[in-house]
């Protein structure tokens, strides 16, 4: 048994009532939720996130009477970076991993009626929804309702295809408003006409009394580098920098229109990049020179910047050095406007709600990326790519390829490649423990020639290989299983179905047996893990392959696995300390006491682990937080904390006393009361108590969780 003890703490008792009315006032005014998402914008073009290349003195306030987040990741590219912030998602999950070419004129879209969006639930819940700009998603002239499937109610944003060419975004743009493109813009300049449309929305909203919802995705600083208004007013040259410093304005403009409207202490604003600057220029930080940008799989491509302004709750003018991912906007936007997210979507996000208010909350210990047939994790000191290659990031803004190990560089790719192994969504059914994709560095080889193929939403991992020429050549991809050790193994197939699929894809499995041969018919089952059966296989060996043989359509090489026959699902604290730890320190016992048990802490903070996993917090790095916070909410000393929900392996048991010289801790009782739980992702939720309005609780009041196992 495990006993976390909280400091001694005195309650000044006082103004109970106003408790009551703040939940009465919050419970009845959703707030307002304002998302600029900036086109090609790294977090070092930003002077509040360090920059020194480029004046952003509007931003820099909104800093200053902000939240910055210092660390936050995207994809390094448009079209995957948008659809993980509108579902919450890895490009590992809905498949899209490159620029949507809306440019071209494609006829393909990202199907939002199957994947679920943050703005389907704000409007089903009474939020008027608006978007604005950008929007590499789908063709409109093909896609008419894509918007409306997507969420929004109203619209007026960029249409970029007109039926023959592309159309421009800047000067004399093609703007397309709730249906129609926009007339007589011939001298208007497209993010002016953005900006006035987002004031209207508020506006609108404002006066109807109603919560709204706006997605505007700014234009700016995209290439091509064009002159601003202010340019041509200054008669000044156009360059990137003038582009940035017009970005600034406008926002400023907007937070300025807030504060006008009189509604800035019930709404929220989020300032976010989607991606790294587009320039060929060495940029500077007071950290040193960003070189890589936009399409890079590494930190200047991915690192944003992502600032929250709004209600006086928000820590004005801190930084907030947690890990963020773009895909935790989709949590964090439906806790906020208070909308429960249903228990059979998926999402990847983890809600910064709590963060926002100054509180610890679940930070995450990894971001994911994906761009072409690649993605990586990252985890603030190393990037782990799906190619193999490692990446020490321990002295960014300096990345360097690892080209030699080192114990530390071995251990960090253990740990991230266990994480790669676990991505895959569950679809029902059993999968296995161990898992070996297509792209793996080692234990897969191709003959003949495979194409990859990204635009898939059921894919493992970021990509597939295909033979798209049937059955012509000799192509075949074996996996090389390795088992650990003699025993029978359960082997499992993956694979994206679709009905130019083969029906009869060859696949021969080697055992201790010789080779088992069947067939798999890949038009059906897919996205899911399909048994092929139980197989005795020797230490060290076993494979499964896959061949075009007189193949009647397009044959599929995505992911194999195995798991010893009839094994239990892994116990969920050891899933979560293989992931922090790496796979090979749990499989070491002599590791155990020290490292990955319950009772360790090789962090050496006042937490073992088994504490740790049951209350979200890092058990690699010392905790500069308490587990459990008390903060006055509203004059009322409230207690928080995260705890691991629906766990079955551990309880959580909340207790207190008013003397910890007597060492009796009793239930919550009267003393303190439950009054909220916010969903922070599918495993943990933020517990707040406060003391019960009728039974004021002794001066002196202590909590504590007790966890055990």
């Amino acid at each position: 048994m495990k006993t976390i003890k909280f400091k001694r703490i005195r309650f000044l008792m006082g103004c109970l009532l106003s408790w009551g009315t703040f939940l009465a006032i919050a419970e009845n005014t959703p707030p307002n939720i304002l998302i600029i998402f900036v086109d090609d914008l790294g977090y070092e073009a930003v002077g509040a996130h360090g920059g020194l290349s480029y004046a952003t003195p509007e931003i820099d306030t909104m800093a200053s009477e902000g939240l910055t987040f210092t660390r936050a990741y995207t994809s390094p590219v448009c079209t995957p970076s948008r659809v993980s912030l509108h579902t919450g998602l890895y490009t590992s999950d809905h498949g899209w991993t490159d620029v949507l070419n809306v440019h071209l004129g494609t006829s393909d879209k990202v199907d939002f009626t199957s994947l679920h969006t943050f703005a389907q639930l704000a409007r089903d819940a009474g939020y008027a929804t608006s978007v604005t700009g950008k929007w590499q998603l789908a063709t409109y002239l093909y896609h008419p309702n894509h918007l409306i499937e997507a969420g929004f109610d109203s619209w007026c944003f960029w249409q970029i295809w007109d039926g023959e060419a592309k159309t421009e975004r800047y000067w004399n743009p093609s703007l397309n408003r709730d249906g129609n493109v926009l007339e007589d813009l011939e001298d208007a300049f497209g993010p002016d006409v953005l900006k006035e449309y987002v004031i209207e929305k508020m506006t609108e909203a404002r006066d109807e009394e109603k919560p709204f919802l706006i997605v505007h995705n700014e234009m700016l600083p995209h290439t091509p580098i064009v002159s601003t208004p202010d340019d041509i007013a200054a008669g000044r040259p156009m360059s990137l920098e003038n582009m940035i410093a017009y970005m600034d304005k406008l926002t400023g403009e907007l937070l300025e229109e807030i504060e006008s409207l009189g509604i800035r202490e019930n709404t929220y604003v989020f300032f976010i990049g989607d991606n790294g600057t587009d320039t060929h220029a060495t940029r500077q930080t007071i950290e040193g020179t960003v070189t890589d940008g936009k399409r890079d799989l590494t930190d200047g491509g991915t690192h944003v910047p992502f600032i929250v302004w709004g209600p006086a709750s928000i820590p004005q003018g801190e930084r907030a050095h947690d890990l963020v991912d773009i895909t935790d906007m989709f949590p964090t936007i439906c806790a906020l406007a208070g909308i429960p997210i249903p228990e059979d979507i998926p999402y990847r996000g983890r809600s910064i709600v709590p963060q926002m208010a100054g509180r610890r909350g679940a930070p995450r210990a990894w971001v994911h990326q994906g761009i072409g047939n690649k993605q990586s994790i990252f985890d603030g000191k190393w990037r782990l790519r799906s190619d193999g290659l490692l990446h020490d990031a321990r002295a960014l803004p300096i990345e360097t390829q690892v080209t030699s190990t080192s114990a530390d560089s071995l251990q960090a790719t253990n740990r991230l490649q266990y994480l790669f192994n676990s991505l895959s969504l569950a679809q029902g059914g059993s999968s296995p423990d161990i898992i070996i994709d297509n792209d793996a560095s080692s234990g897969v080889t191709f003959t003949g020639t495979w194409q990859v193929s990204t635009y898939s939403s059921e894919n493992y991992g970021i990509d597939y290989s295909h033979d798209q020429n049937s059955g012509q050549g000799n192509k075949s991809v074996q996996y090389a299983l390795n088992v650990p050790t003699t025993d029978t193994y359960e082997i499992f197939m993956r694979w994206p179905s679709a009905s130019n699929r083969a029906t009869n894809t060859p696949v021969s499995i080697t055992s201790d047996n010789g080779t088992y041969q069947t067939t798999i018919n890949q038009q059906a089952n897919g996205g899911k893990w399909v048994s092929l059966g139980e197989f005795v296989i020797h230490a060290g060996t076993g494979s499964v392959s896959i061949s075009n043989e007189a193949a009647n359509g397009y044959v599929v090489a995505d992911a194999v696995g195995y798991s010893a026959a009839g094994s239990l699902p892994e116990e969920a604290y050891t899933t979560w300390a293989r992931s922090q730890f790496g796979p090979a320190s749990v499989d070491d016992p002599e590791q155990e006491a020290s490292v990955w048990g319950h009772s360790a802490n090789p962090d050496g903070d006042p937490y073992s682990n088994l504490v740790e996993y049951g209350l979200g917090l890092d058990p690699i790095n010392p905790q500069d937080t308490s587990a459990i916070e008390i903060r006055s909410l509203n004059g009322t000393p409230t207690f928080y904390t995260v705890i691991r929900s629906g766990a079955t392996d551990l309880t959580l048991s909340p207790q207190v006393t008013s003397d910890l010289n007597s060492d009796l801790w009793t239930p919550l009782v009267n003393e303190l009361i439950e009054t909220q739980r916010r969903v922070l992702n599918k495993d943990f939720v933020e517990v707040e108590l406060t003391p019960p309005l009728q039974n004021i609780p002794p001066k002196n009041l202590f909590l504590r969780y007790e966890v055990t196992k």
